[in-house]
């Protein structure tokens, strides 16, 4: 079945999220009852507290955020292809992301304007 599939038309994507503070202890006291409720579903074991397990934070779109988003994608140039990866990190989650999207909109573009030009030909 993957013999059958176009690599060059498959974009991988890799995303990093870490909790939105560092400790525990430097959660608002808001988020800290947010996350104790959150935590009392997650424990594992008898007498975890929500510190314990806080370091799985990250995970949950509430109490995580974005670090690091990698996508790779094929190239080729007849039988040989390459791998090619990209990364966006950034502890401002807000501009990592908008540097994801231009990119993303960018390759849109150059798709688009292939897929016209290509089009427009026949």
């Amino acid at each position: 079945m993957i013999h059958h599939l176009d690599l060059t038309k498959i974009l991988i994507l890799d995303i990093e999220t870490v909790p939105q503070y560092a400790e525990y202890s430097q959660l608002p006291e808001r988020w800290k009852e947010l996350w104790k409720k959150k935590s009392a579903i997650l424990k594992k074991e008898e007498g975890q507290t929500p510190e314990d397990i806080y370091n799985r934070a990250g995970i949950y779109a509430e109490f995580g955020k974005i670090v690091c988003i990698s996508c790779g994608f094929f190239s080729s140039s007849g039988r040989e292809y390459q791998f090619r990866v990209k990364s966006f990190y950034s502890h401002d989650e807000a501009q990592l992301l908008g540097d994801f999207c231009r990119m993303i909109e960018m390759q849109l573009k150059m798709v688009l304007q292939v897929t016209l030009k290509h089009k427009s030909n026949h």
